[in-house]
């Protein structure tokens, strides 16, 4: 949706918006961290990953409100859910395990995201879409180092043994 912004196609993302919030009114609620805004993508995104026969383990520990912007977390969750499903959905089905935890205390939240993966393509110390359109992907993990630094934050991300690790940090 945000590369359809960025390139003014306006009536293609308002299309890509209504699609998702149609599906997100129908997703049975399945999470209660205690913070609504991530409920409700992380409630959406269980229910896509359960279509793909992904089978997500979950940890949430956070207030009803935090000095966080609910767009800032569903980014967050959103880009980083949805990398580690592109990466697990080429493994067989009992490894298609992403592990996720996100806990909030005394002003700092912690975020992490792991998953076995197949291949990673990486650059310049940057990680590179292994999708074919590179144009309409890759800006997820700029993003949401992005939004690390603008709560003073940071994102790290570590892929040793064949386990993707992604742990964000904001301080709220």
């Amino acid at each position: 949706i945000t590369a359809l912004l960025e390139e003014e196609k306006y009536g293609e993302a308002r299309q890509k918006l209504s699609d998702k919030a149609d599906d997100i009114m129908t997703a049975d609620a399945v999470c209660y961290s205690g913070n609504p805004a991530v409920d409700s993508i992380l409630n959406y995104k269980l229910q896509t990953a359960q279509k793909r026969q992904i089978k997500i383990e979950y940890k949430f520990c956070l207030p009803n409100q935090m000095k966080a912007e609910a767009d800032d977390l569903a980014v967050l969750l959103g880009n980083s859910i949805d990398n580690a499903m592109e990466a697990v959905s080429d493994l067989e089905e009992e490894k298609r395990v992403i592990r996720l935890s996100m806990n909030y205390d005394r002003g700092i939240l912690i975020y992490k995201i792991s998953n076995e993966y197949r291949a990673i393509r990486q650059a310049g110390g940057s990680f590179l879409t292994t999708k074919q359109d590179s144009k309409e992907h890759g800006i997820g993990m700029r993003s949401m180092r992005h939004i690390a630094e603008k709560y003073g934050g940071c994102l790290k991300a570590d892929t040793r043994g064949n386990i993707f690790t992604l742990e964000i940090v904001l301080f709220l």
